[in-house]
């Protein structure tokens, strides 16, 4: 089948309607129009391993809760925000439940963040329900990450990833369906853990992993990761 039209993001990257209102950046950079008018996008990774998604706590649960037709419960959106830096109460929990190694408290203090130790000294059934919920929506997660991001309607997402690095030894050039990823990492939700650095900082899940970057949740894919899915 031939192709009848491409568009690309980058430079040309046009703001789409977003799903909890305004708008926001499509998921797409390459849009490909067939010559039977079916479309097909294309999300590009020019990197082995980078940021995926960087968005903030408080929209991610917005978002993931508008797409999904889903309420997150109290819970784990207390988790989420304690853990990803969004939370009012955090000094306030940081004084109470004061790590034992100083360098951990500084980096919360500093970051406004708590480490899972520390959430899990402060409500161990938080920590426990944010992380059983991520595992167990690893699926739509992948998704949101990947595809959908705030999107509102479904041309602006992506269908594919194309995972494209010409830098010698590094040099991949592999297309993976979003929707296959999404699924096998439903499959494989048990790959979703707590990282050992730092009192424990990231999540690492079945794609990359997941940390606090400038108060906000950024989703890093990892090609290997990825490419190990599928094996």
């Amino acid at each position: 089948m031939a192709i009848s039209n491409t568009e690309i993001g980058g430079l040309n990257e046009k703001n789409v309607p977003c799903i909890i209102g305004c708008t926001t950046k499509s998921k797409t950079d390459l849009a490909i129009t067939w010559s039977d008018n079916l479309p097909t996008n294309i999300s590009i990774k020019k990197s082995l391993a980078g940021q995926a998604y960087l968005i903030k706590t408080s929209r991610f649960i917005a978002g993931y809760e508008a797409h999904y037709n889903t309420s997150i419960s109290t819970e784990v959106k207390e988790g989420l925000l304690l853990f990803f830096g969004e939370h009012s109460k955090t000094r306030d929990i940081l004084a109470q439940y004061p790590s034992d190694n100083e360098q951990e408290q500084n980096y919360q203090k500093r970051k406004s963040r708590l480490t899972w130790n520390t959430l899990s000294k402060y409500k161990n059934s938080v920590a426990n329900e944010m992380l059983s919920w991520i595992s167990g929506n690893i699926g739509n997660i992948a998704d949101f990450c990947f595809s959908k991001g705030l999107a509102k309607n479904s041309d602006a997402w992506a269908d594919y990833l194309w995972c494209k690095n010409r830098l010698g030894e590094h040099e991949v050039d592999e297309l993976f369906c979003i929707k296959d990823i999404s699924q096998l990492c439903s499959e494989k939700s048990n790959l979703v853990i707590i990282g050992n650095r730092g009192g424990g900082t990231t999540i690492r899940l079945p794609f990359g992993f997941v940390q606090w970057h400038q108060g906000q949740m950024q989703f890093h894919h990892c090609y290997n990761d990825i490419r190990g899915l599928f094996i």
